[in-house]
């Protein structure tokens, strides 16, 4: 089977590009009808403030960043970005838009870089993207990512940094597979990015680099700038968890490290629970398992002994678990149905993508042994998965269609993500324009609403944070945004 499979390298690789733009294509593209929300508008309206304060955005964000550091929490990058680049205040929605699109589009694509390093091979390279991204935006509770890939401020504090540790583990690999030392110098500065936005991204940063580096320890030895990245990870992680604002924003009982890796554990078993018990989750992860053992993939180039196939799940599980351990740690929370959406989610892209490696790791080293039955093995697997999925079809029918990428299609479909849009620009134009020190008072009339689009924020209650900060950006006295469903 896997003679067959190389002769026909070339339309596996269409095949899986086909498959990848369908799901990811309509996520792009959802970025560019995206708006202001929740967040947003104090976001916006503190960076207007800054510039009139500072006469730069750039010096008034690196005030606001330390006074975040101080009072807030310690997202360093975050703290910085969200008030240096304003994008709406810059350049209007299509400012926003360019950069939503820019944003989703270098999360997949520096996504695929990392895994390409790891794996080499094209078609494997494409093949576990794609189980990546059905694991990403097509099984149940995806519909949570809304707010890691299309709010503003969640790709800010979720996406952007997750973009930065995907380069940063890239140019570590190929650090060490060259030897360049600007590989690593450059790996270093987006390691410490990658670390000053949400400590769950910079923990599993940190985490994944000190996997790079156990796993190619030889060549530490031999290349000292290895460590490069690593070290700007560190730092940065450093930075970041002793921010004296990640303490004043604890609430509940006082710190207990104890209490926190118990709770840490019981979130982590809820989480698994919750992946196992998708189809689509143990579809893709059979379509890793047979991809790397039908185009005999060399996750580690010189073989998978039994001691480090041990390595690696512990190593994929320890990643996971420090990377819920802060979000555990602070807020004393012990399943996952507690977590906001976009701690979630973006948790989650940590997880599916060590269970991923896991996988690949866990086929080299069947096939290095018994490599017909590990072949004929991997085939089983995809075929009763699949049989699988279609004897059960109503269950797997509704899992797909709770999966964000499925509800941005069907949105585009039934004209709800146009008409969606079409209110929330209109909503904006109106605030916009309205004469300042005024009270804006906007009645909407029904229309249909986007399941995959984050929601606005603005309501009837003009005493509501968000519409205040509505009405501080747009320089009105209140907002008001009444609903006629």
């Amino acid at each position: 089977m896997s003679e067959f499979i190389n002769k026909h390298r070339k339309l596996l690789i269409i095949v899986f590009i086909i498959a990848l733009a369908v799901l990811i294509v309509p996520m792009i593209s959802a970025g560019a009808y995206t708006y202001l929300c929740e967040d947003d508008f104090s976001f916006e309206g503190g960076a207007r403030d800054l510039f009139r304060d500072y006469g730069s955005y750039y010096v008034g964000a690196a005030h606001r960043m330390v006074e975040y550091y101080n009072t807030n929490q310690g997202t360093y990058v975050f703290n910085f970005l969200m008030s240096a680049l304003h994008m709406y205040t810059r350049a209007g929605l299509p400012g926003l838009h360019f950069f939503m699109v820019v944003w989703i589009s270098l999360f997949f694509l520096t996504l695929i870089l990392f895994i390409k390093q790891i794996v080499k091979d094209l078609p494997a390279t494409l093949g576990i993207t794609l189980a990546a991204a059905l694991m990403f935006l097509e099984m149940y509770n995806t519909d949570r990512g809304v707010e890691i890939f299309l709010w503003y401020t969640g790709v800010l504090n979720m996406l952007l940094p997750l973009t930065f540790s995907f380069i940063t583990a890239a140019l570590s690999l190929y650090n060490i597979k060259t030897g360049k030392t600007r590989y690593a110098v450059i790996g270093m500065i987006t390691g410490f990015i990658a670390s000053g936005c949400a400590l769950n991204i910079t923990a599993a940063n940190f985490g994944w680099l000190l996997a790079i580096l156990i796993l190619s320890f030889p060549k530490v030895k031999e290349t000292k700038t290895v460590v490069l990245p690593f070290a700007g990870a560190f730092a940065g992680a450093i930075i970041n968890a002793v921010a004296p604002g990640n303490f004043n924003r604890l609430d509940g009982p006082p710190l207990n490290v104890f209490t926190g890796l118990s709770e840490t554990f019981l979130c982590y078993v809820s989480d698994v629970k919750l992946l196992f018990a998708s189809r689509i989750f143990w579809f893709a992860l059979i379509l890793c398992f047979a991809v790397v053992i039908l185009l005999k993939v060399k996750i580690l180039p010189k073989g998978v002994s039994n001691l480090q196939l041990v390595i690696v799940f512990a190593g994929s599980f320890l990643v996971q678990y420090f990377s819920l351990f802060p979000i555990t740690f602070a807020n004393h929370i012990s399943n996952m149905q507690e977590l906001s959406a976009r701690t979630y989610s973006s948790y989650e892209v940590v997880a599916k993508l060590m269970f991923l490696f896991a996988v690949a790791v866990l086929a080299q080293w069947a096939y290095e042994r018994k490599e017909k039955v590990a072949e004929y093995t991997g085939i089983a697997l995809i075929v009763l998965s699949a049989l699988l999925m279609l004897i059960t079809y109503p269950a797997t029918k509704a899992e797909l269609k709770s999966g964000i990428a499925y509800n941005a299609i069907d949105d585009f479909r039934s004209g709800a993500m146009i008409e969606n849009y079409t209110v929330r620009e209109y909503i904006l134009s109106t605030l916009e324009n309205a004469e300042e020190g005024s009270d804006a008072i906007l009645y909407i009339a029904p229309f249909k609403h986007s399941k995959a689009m984050y929601g606005m924020g603005l309501g009837v209650d003009c005493e509501e944070f968000v519409n205040r900060s509505a009405a501080g950006l747009f320089r009105l006295k209140s907002v008001t945004v009444i609903y006629n469903e």
